[in-house]
């Protein structure tokens, strides 16, 4: 029961209270003392929630009595809980979720107790219809996403749209960037595959890790590697950081594609990481350290401006710009029911920040922006738009990575001076 009382004050963070997924569990495991399973659970019910909050309250407004909007919040959100658990989780009794969820509500009231035992029964013997109502529902129902966030990428990819929406739903394994300073891939994949772990090689640079990763953070520690996703990897690959070079990171922290860079360049020339909230630089400097990497020097900036110092030097600019995160719902599923409308004003600080990071180029340098979104108007039309008018710049190549099983949606361009 503790997993699941841990799980609802998480989910209640989120969904009410304008927590992030990534940090909604901060300090609860140890506050509920649970065990590595238990966690493993509260883990699972929270993400799984979160991902299906759409698809969930279509169906338990066909199993309650009252207007969902109408019900307490955390009643609500234990019977997402329950009826994630009953549709999604096989190996969790439905008796066992009834109970415990029916037990969790007796201290929110008497009423409430019997109203939750109730739906949750309900949702038992109805559980076939009911998934198959969903099956049958509005896309947007069925992927749970809001609608205009589903209407923004059918507009944009079609066909396409569906499967990137099931993506979302696929767990991956996790990538780690190699550090070649310390370890080589074999020999990495040596030492995990002796801890009992499964990983694959996908190049001298990366190696991806199956389940029961955290026994693989035990070696963090030792700098041989750095998590960090295959699509943020091939937006450090495209850059082609090199010995010697002069690189700017414009938006920089939490720092993978700084330190990638840093790997890249040997610990050989000058790396400048800019970002505009100073706490969060000391990651940056802890994660170098660590890596065995003393080539960068962090800043704070707000890269809509220009920092004069830079103008002209760099070689290489990493202009990795905050956004929608579209891309990387998969592990964000907070972002499914992000609101479309604050795009527009995020569209023009990311080209605010482009606009300003050309500026430190050398004329043989090259920049190369990303986004994790699939939105055209961060990415590809953004990057068409800048192209158009700044005459002088040449669209050297560009990729979208759609989101697949493990790799998050990318949008990656590498620009330069036209010769």
């Amino acid at each position: 029961m503790s997993a699941r009382k841990c799980a609802l004050e998480a989910i209640c963070r989120v969904v009410d209270g304008g927590a992030y997924n990534n940090i909604a569990l901060s300090g609860l495991y140890e506050k509920y003392a649970l065990a590595p399973e238990d966690r493993r659970l509260c883990g699972i019910i929270v993400k799984g929630v979160l991902e299906r909050k759409i698809s969930l309250d279509f169906c338990l407004s066909q199993l309650s009595a009252f207007p969902l909007e109408t019900l307490d919040k955390k009643v609500l959100n234990l019977l997402r809980m329950g009826l994630y658990q009953i549709f999604y989780l096989d190996r969790v009794p439905e008796f066992a979720i009834c109970n415990e969820s029916a037990e969790i509500a007796q201290s929110f009231g008497k009423k409430k107790k019997g109203f939750v035992n109730g739906v949750l029964r309900n949702a038992c013997r109805r559980k076939k219809e009911l998934l198959k109502s969903i099956e049958n529902a509005p896309k947007y129902v069925k992927y749970s996403m809001s609608e205009k966030l589903y209407s923004l990428l059918e507009t944009q990819y079609g066909n396409e749209t569906e499967i990137i929406a099931q993506s979302f739903f696929q767990k991956g394994d996790t990538a780690l960037r190699v550090n070649p300073l310390r370890t080589t891939a074999k020999n990495l994949a040596e030492k995990f595959s002796d801890m009992g772990l499964e990983c694959e090689i996908i190049s001298e640079r990366t190696i991806t890790v199956k389940d029961n990763f955290g026994k693989a953070l035990e070696l963090v520690g030792e700098g041989e590697f750095y998590v960090q996703g295959l699509s943020s990897q091939r937006a450090v690959e495209t850059l082609g950081a090199t010995v010697g070079d002069v690189v700017v990171d414009v938006c920089a922290c939490p720092g993978g594609k700084t330190v990638g860079a840093a790997m890249d360049m040997k610990n050989k020339g000058e790396i400048y990481a800019f970002d505009i909230h100073e706490n969060k630089l000391p990651l940056i400097e802890k994660n170098a350290l660590m890596l065995g990497i003393d080539i960068i020097k962090t800043e704070k900036h707000n890269s809509k401006t220009v920092n004069e110092k830079y103008l002209g030097k760099a070689d290489k600019v990493i202009c990795d710009a905050p956004c929608s995160g579209i891309g990387s719902i998969g592990k964000r599923p907070e972002i499914r029911y992000k609101d479309i409308d604050e795009i527009n004003g995020l569209v023009e600080t990311q080209r605010s920040i482009l606009s300003s990071s050309v500026k430190y180029l050398k004329k043989t340098g090259v920049i190369v922006y990303s986004v994790c979104s699939v939105n055209k108007y961060e990415g590809e039309y953004l990057v068409a738009d800048f192209i158009k008018n700044n005459e002088e710049f040449e669209l050297i190549c560009q990729e979208t990575v759609l989101p697949s099983k493990g790799c998050d949606g990318f949008y990656i361009a590498k620009i330069g001076y036209r010769k």
